[in-house]
């Protein structure tokens, strides 16, 4: 998954896909069919692009706009290098 699919996916950004196709399947009887099957682990799918996002930019998102700044939700690290939700 890549870091604008990612905002696409948790809403940051404005999509017309479904979630499931956003993840890399269809959005058909066959790809819901296999998506059920496989249960990939969304978690860790997201978490992976969210943990590289906020070691290179310090934050996530990366370029944290001031409405969501201070209406939204974002992850940033402290001086300490700590994570803070």
């Amino acid at each position: 998954m890549t870091y604008e699919e990612l905002l696409e996916f948790m809403g940051y950004s404005e999509s017309k896909r479904h979630p499931i196709e956003i993840l890399g399947f269809e959005f058909t009887t066959q790809g819901m069919k296999y998506f059920r099957n496989n249960k990939p682990n969304v978690s860790q799918i997201l978490s992976s692009v969210i943990i590289k996002t906020v070691n290179q930019s310090g934050t996530f998102p990366a370029e944290i706009s001031a409405s969501l700044r201070k209406n939204g939700s974002y992850i940033f690290t402290d001086q300490n290098g700590d994570v803070i939700y």
